[in-house]
């Protein structure tokens, strides 16, 4: 823990495989009605912000995983980006 400040600089670039950093997140709506609840809007469609907030929430933990995880001990980097390739919808979010 604590101010990450006292560590080295990373002076040399890691190479990494967009395999290393990947996650999938997948959402069973059909077994899970508490689930499937918590992402429908009041029409009983697929509230997409929810579903945006958590990409939005997931891009963070994909940068943190490929920019820091596997560097050593060296101060994290101040700014990361991620992006999403492809989001599928499969089926109507109703029961």
């Amino acid at each position: 823990g604590g101010d990450p400040a006292h560590l080295p600089a990373q002076h040399e670039l890691l190479t990494k495989t967009p395999q290393e950093s990947m996650v999938q997140v997948a959402y069973d709506f059909t077994t899970n009605p508490a689930l499937r609840e918590m992402y429908t809007n009041v029409w009983g469609a697929l509230d997409k912000g929810r579903l945006f907030e958590d990409m939005d929430a997931l891009a963070g933990n994909v940068s943190f995983r490929h920019a820091v995880l596997g560097n050593g001990p060296v101060r994290p980097p101040m700014l990361v980006t991620a992006a999403v390739d492809e989001v599928r919808l499969r089926g109507k979010l109703a029961p």
